[in-house]
């Protein structure tokens, strides 16, 4: 309403279209690039005179700062550039920009002002990223493009979002041309926009009203609507809107039946020709939407309610439903993961190019032409594993994976015949058999096989060198890298295979595995453009072993989601509808990513999260709470009722996504650096997955650990003070300690660097689900109470570990919770310094907040919300409502047999007796 208000107030007082003179105009603002991107903002300039001009001396006075150089001329009706930055403006639009300004432009919105030689302004916008200005170049891809450059740049109404990027990842605009919304004369201005009722019974009526507003005379107005429902959309209906005062205009959208969402927009013409739409067709939300629903009656917790729109979304969903994958490893998970291992390993297209490209060194020329025919089949592998998996008789199948990837090869044999010569067909033949007859033969886990796993070498060379923007030259040097990495690789052969004889170091093979990635990205660095290594970051996210098989079908994000979500507050029963999202599957749930200006009680990104076992549901939000409690920052979390496109799905446990909204949220800013802690990488870099900032590398978190690791005690409590948020990083690890989090030190956190403010660094639980005395070894009816309390620290070695041995570095080794000292753990909590702050703080928390006394009446109400639920999802899962019952309740109670062993546990041992008061003011 606020953005209404203000549009309101701009039409009554500048509603002022004339035509400026021709000349030089502000045409194009680029702001705010995806991933915050700043060397990719953009200005453009447009010349509307018959003549050109010369802009020699001129400058922009507000704003960027940049002086036009002597013979800078502006071509009649012609376009120029400004950037930030040359080569990365060239790499996104594949033209150099006619200059570059000085310091990035304001995400939040600026003036930008244009003089001239004389110092005389010559054009001016003070852009915002609030109504009534566009959203779509807020960070959504789009630039920010004027309308009709002889229009007032002034008003907001004067300016539109680009088309968006298909990913919403590459920046989009039109630079250097005519603007994607341009008009010659200004459309009529749509505002005021309402429509009653807001949430429509079945059979009743919308009505929508619009102030339509032009100097020119209105032409015609139309509200044009569609009806959706979970994989289906009508074709938009055009209802004319008549007059009901001065400049309103309304129309009736005709009744629907219930659980169908209404989308619709207002389409003014003026007399002129010019048209505009309200909402604009490149915004992130191209539409209004309404949900036309009876009265829902949830129980305790919310409803939600996901409706898969698009088709993609909603086959996605549908493959999900006919063959459900939690992401456990049942023996269904189990077989699903083989199935797709021995279907990959056997078909290998990267392998097969490698083989060609790298072990044969075709010429450029062959290359290239081989490039498509392999991009077709990795097309064609990827939707053979996708259809072989949703076979219903998956056990049966997969006796027939030798005849499919012997199919599977002799199409791409061929498929390149007519590319190579008659040595290289030979050769490749000679490949082919032996992968086909491994494909008949049993599968083995060897130590090859092992080591391609853990770094996937054939995937990351195929990936970058059948890209079409990889000149000669690049891929030349690509082949000497990865010649020289898969040597090494093989080298470490002997390493695995004594591993796997239980006889290696583990821990040696991971840090010759992390040297070799680390040299192997060093050499990529200088050679990649910034577009390719952003696309090989993205594939490296993507293409990790270990969470391959644990899902259906996973779908791009984009700018415009495909779906929609219902969301069901208990209280009040009233139904918050978000359309236009993005929900897409994850390993064991879903995740649901909002609009930012549209957030579900401030979050921009929930996970939607269904686990195998019922326990790990329960203790996830109980031990947030413990972090929240305790004065750390956490995830906010509730229990949903979930459907998909109407299935029930029972309930689920919602969790918030660490992003710049729960930065915000928890009032810290959201330009620092977010790391997101993965157990299954390796090395600093390797380990920590950038969230923010993703350009900007690792620098400031790997200068951090070297500065830890390298000082003695005292100064690396001077560093730790400097750089830390010490008493939150002790909440931190002192909750881990009381809640028995064994997965809490070496990974499953994020960490933040604020570096603009404070410049500290943070740590924020993440994947909690494990704690409350669980882990992954432990014994049915076991509560997991006696991790120690030098768990976690520089030093600690596992249970029976023997004395004359130095600690392992990786984990696989003693007790099935046991896990190496973290990044920051390790130096951390064995400084003699902040050890006694630990220790105090651990006490204080098992004296004040982890007590029967507080947590007690908490479980019960967990458990009193949640007792209608799982029923319900007993009957969903097809499971005995009765035992799903009693489930829950011994659940319960072996929450409360944790905190009263561990508590005692911990109080008993020696370093907790001595530990003095917490001293809160001793860590400033």
């Amino acid at each position: 309403m606020r953005g209404l208000r203000i549009w309101a107030a701009l039409l009554t007082t500048v509603f002022s279209w004339d035509s400026a003179p021709a000349g030089v105009v502000i045409n194009e603002i680029f702001y705010h690039a995806p991933d915050d991107v700043e060397d990719l903002e953009y200005i453009e300039l447009h010349n509307t005179a018959d003549q050109p001009i010369d802009l020699a001396g001129w400058k922009f006075t507000k704003g960027p700062r940049h002086v036009f150089p002597p013979d800078t001329k502006i071509t009649a009706n012609g376009f120029l550039v400004l950037c930030r930055n040359q080569d990365r403006f060239k790499e996104a639009y594949g033209f150099a920009a006619n200059g570059t300004f000085d310091r990035p432009l304001s995400n939040q919105g600026e003036r930008i002002e244009l003089s001239d030689s004389h110092g005389d302004k010559v054009d001016s916008v003070k852009y915002s990223d609030a109504p009534p200005w566009p959203a779509g170049p807020d960070g959504y891809s789009a630039s920010l493009e004027r309308i009709t450059p002889s229009a007032d740049g002034e008003l907001p109404q004067n300016w539109a979002a680009s088309p968006l990027s298909d990913d919403g990842l590459r920046p989009a605009g039109t630079p250097g041309k005519q603007n994607a919304n341009f008009s010659p004369t200004l459309p009529p201005v749509i505002s005021a926009v309402k429509f009653t009722p807001a949430s429509p019974l079945p059979g009743q009526e919308v009505r929508v009203e619009a102030d339509v507003r032009d100097p020119g005379g209105v032409g015609e107005v139309n509200l044009r609507y569609r009806v959706v429902d979970s994989g289906s959309e009508t074709e938009e209906t055009p209802l004319p809107m008549t007059t009901i005062s001065e400049q309103r205009f309304a129309a009736t959208i005709p009744a629907q039946s219930a659980n169908r969402i209404i989308r619709f927009r207002v389409q003014a013409k003026g007399r002129k020709g010019a048209v505009r739409f309200y909402p604009a067709a490149h915004e992130p939300r191209p539409a209004l939407s309404c949900l036309v629903h009876a009265a829902f009656e949830p129980g305790k917790i919310p409803l939600g309610l996901v409706v898969n729109i698009g088709e993609a979304e909603f086959k996605a969903a549908e493959q999900r439903r006919n063959n459900p994958d939690r992401g456990g490893f049942d023996e269904e998970g189990q077989m699903r993961l083989m199935a797709r291992m021995m279907l990959a390993s056997g078909m290998d297209v990267a392998s097969a190019w490698l083989e060609l490209t790298l072990n044969q060194n075709a010429a450029f020329g062959t290359v290239q032409e081989l490039r498509p025919v392999f991009a077709a089949k990795l097309s064609d592998q990827d939707k053979l594993i996708g259809k072989t998996l949703e076979d219903p008789n998956l056990k049966d199948r997969m006796k027939d994976v030798p005849n499919l990837v012997k199919a599977f090869h002799t199409g791409l044999s061929d498929a390149i015949k007519p590319h190579l010569d008659e040595q290289q067909r030979a050769k490749f033949l000679e490949w082919q058999r032996e992968k086909i007859n491994a494909a008949a033969a049993p599968p083995q886990w060897g130590p090859v096989a092992m080591l391609k796993q853990m770094v996937n070498l054939e995937g990351a060379y195929f990936f970058l060198s059948i890209r079409t923007d990889t000149t000669e030259a690049q891929l030349q040097r690509l082949q000497s890298i990865y010649r020289s990495a898969l040597q090494k690789r093989g080298e470490l052969a002997h390493m695995a295979g004594a591993i796997m004889q239980q006889q290696g170091d583990w821990a040696d093979l991971q840090e010759k595995i992390s040297a070799l990635e680390a040299d192997t990205e060093k050499e990529l660095k200088p050679l990649l453009t910034a577009e390719q290594e952003r696309a090989f970051g993205q594939w490296r996210n993507q293409s990790n072993f270990f969470m391959a098989g644990r899902g259906g079908a996973k779908l791009p994000t984009r700018p415009q989601g495909g779906s929609a979500f219902i969301f069901v507050d208990p209280e009040t029963k009233k139904a918050e509808l978000f359309d236009f999202v993005n929900v897409t599957e994850r390993s064991g749930g879903y995740k649901v990513r909002f609009h930012k200006d549209r957030p579900l009680r401030g979050m921009t990104t929930i996970n939607l999260i269904f686990e195998y076992n019922d326990r790990f549901v329960l203790a996830e939000p109980l031990a947030y709470e413990v972090y929240r409690r305790a004065g750390n920052a956490a995830e906010l979390t509730d229990f949903v009722r979930l459907w998909i496109d109407g299935k029930p799905l029972g309930y689920h446990l919602l969790v918030e996504q660490p992003n710049k909204a729960f930065l915000r949220r928890n009032k810290l800013k959201d330009d620092g650096n977010l790391y997101k802690i993965l157990w299954y990488e390796h090395g600093v870099v390797g380990q920590h997955e950038k969230k923010t900032n993703r350009h900007s590398g690792h620098g400031d978190l790997v200068q951090l650990i070297e500065v830890l690791e390298k000082a003695g005690a005292d100064e690396q409590w001077t560093v730790i003070k400097k750089h830390f948020n010490v008493e939150q990083v002790i909440n931190y690890f002192a909750v881990n300690m009381c809640l028995s989090h064994w997965d809490g030190f070496f990974n499953n956190y994020f960490t933040y660097h604020d570096v603009s403010g404070s410049g500290k660094w943070e740590m924020y639980p993440w994947d909690q689900d494990k704690t409350w005395g669980f882990h992954d070894g432990i014994q049915q009816d076991e509560v997991f109470y006696d991790m120690p309390l030098t768990f976690g620290m520089a030093g600690d070695v596992p249970p029976g570990w023997p004395k004359d041995r130095p600690p392992p570095r990786g984990f696989g080794a003693g007790a099935a919770w046991w896990r190496p000292a973290g990044w920051f753990s390790g130096p951390l909590l064995s400084n003699p310094h902040l050890r006694k702050h630990f220790l105090a703080r651990t006490k204080e928390i098992l004296e004040t907040i982890y007590t029967a006394e507080v947590f007690f009446p908490i479980i019960d109400a967990m458990g009193d919300r949640l007792n209608e639920e799982v029923r319900i999802r007993a009957h969903a899962m097809k499971e005995d409502p009765d035992r799903a019952s009693e489930r829950l309740q011994k659940n319960l109670r072996s929450l409360k047999d944790h905190l009263t062993k561990r508590r005692n546990f911990l109080l008993e041992q020696q370093e907790i007796r001595e530990a003095g008061k917490f001293d809160r003011a001793a860590l400033r």
